[in-house]
């Protein structure tokens, strides 16, 4: 079988959760003898072809006012001509029949495509039988703001007047989609229950944390080893923006501080809120800033921590930074809205709390460090979520959509 993967950024660093989730996917695809051609975006004008694990990748820019990964600082008139340009882009119409038609893929797997446009859908549909398989990362199908938290994204969930050309051309474009799939159940209720891809078979397909299943063992013993002292380290592992609940999770720290010294927070990511948040609660002791991680780096945090904290305050789709957190043993405290209580077992694998909540997040906190034996028996079914996450796994859920995709479609 060969799979055309079309993501609007394959590099985490830039692309976040839906850009790793593609990769991952790739790879776990690669591993499973399936070949695995990607297209993405790129600064560069001029389109570049490169093979790398067994993976060949097409990067081209579409043409636009700008580069979707040099979205922030942009104007906001520019940023609305961009949409506008973005509801569907002809030249990335052609760019991806000319792939399609090169490839000849059996599958063609959309992923998050700000910039690309759901001409991606199109290219794919004019090319008669072959599968279209979407994958919804965020809420960027309905609407221009992925993540539904601000005035336009609740505009989208109403249905305003002024979105409803925007979501209508969206709407029926979306009914070339043969399977769509998302990371949680909300996510896909939440969009096909606006009206999109009404023609679409629905499959649930959770993101990975990317590990193979023979590997996990090895992280869950490692973290399992005492940590020195009796320290008690919750890990924050996300960007440094108000949506993510870091706002509300520094707060609710800082009150129990004093009260609880063997607690310490290690804070791993950056953002737009990193200095005003070093310039508040850097001279906290019992607060830590690494900054960006990943690779080694980040295993080794999460491995040392004894909970994970994703106090979003948005609707998130997934959470990656729980599947993460499994896979080391480590239970997790996250907000209850979006895709997030469908990952976490409130008593067994973490605790949930209303997001926003500063109050509640405190006694979330307090539970677990005042308890070290309560959390470190949670770490057996922890390891036993982090199964349904294996590059496998996710690997094996997407064949599936791919066989729906294929039946579907003829």
């Amino acid at each position: 079988m060969k799979v055309l993967v079309v993501s609007y950024l394959l590099d985490p660093q830039r692309g976040g959760g839906a850009a790793t989730a593609a990769l991952r996917l790739c790879q776990g695809l690669a591993e499973r003898g399936v070949e695995v051609v990607a297209v993405t975006t790129h600064a560069e004008r001029q389109p570049r072809e490169a093979t790398q694990d067994g993976i060949r990748t097409y990067a081209f820019r579409p043409r636009n006012l700008y580069w979707v990964a040099d979205k922030g600082g942009q104007p906001w008139p520019k940023k609305v001509a961009w949409q506008l340009i973005d509801i569907w882009n002809p030249q990335v119409y052609r760019h991806l029949r000319a792939i399609i038609q090169r490839e000849r893929p059996d599958v063609v797997h959309v992923h998050k495509m700000r910039g690309l446009s759901p001409a991606v859908w199109s290219a794919a549909a004019a090319e008669g039988c072959v599968p279209i398989v979407h994958t919804c990362h965020d809420y960027e199908a309905v609407s221009p703001e992925g993540l539904l938290d601000s005035a336009v994204g609740r505009m989208a969930l109403a249905r305003h007047p002024v979105l409803r050309p925007y979501q209508a051309a969206r709407a029926r474009w979306s009914r070339a989609v043969h399977v769509v799939t998302a990371p949680s159940r909300f996510t896909l209720e939440t969009i096909t229950g606006l009206g999109f891809f009404d023609r679409a078979q629905t499959v649930v397909v959770p993101n990975s944390h990317g590990f193979r299943a023979a590997e996990l063992a090895g992280l869950t013993d490692a973290a399992a080893e005492p940590t020195p002292g009796d320290t008690f380290r919750y890990l924050y592992l996300g960007r440094l923006e108000t949506v993510k609940g870091i706002d509300v999770l520094l707060p609710a720290f800082a009150a129990i501080a004093a009260a609880l010294p063997h607690v310490q927070l290690d804070v791993a990511g950056d953002g737009s809120r990193g200095a005003a948040l070093r310039a508040a609660y850097g001279e906290l002791p019992q607060v830590r800033f690494h900054g960006h991680v990943a690779g080694e780096a980040k295993r080794r945090l999460i491995a040392a921590a004894d909970a994970l904290v994703m106090p979003s305050i948005v609707r998130e789709v997934f959470g990656i930074s729980i599947a993460e957190a499994y896979a080391f043993g480590k239970p997790v405290i996250a907000a209850r809205i979006g895709g997030m209580p469908e990952l976490v077992r409130p008593g067994q694998t973490g605790l949930l709390v209303e997001p926003g909540d500063v109050a509640g997040l405190q006694e979330a906190l307090c539970v677990l460090a005042a308890d070290r034996a309560r959390t470190q028996a949670m770490a057996p079914a922890c390891a036993a979520a982090a199964r349904a996450y294996t590059l496998e796994a996710v690997a094996d859920g997407y064949l599936s959509a791919y066989e729906a995709g294929r039946q579907q479609a003829s």
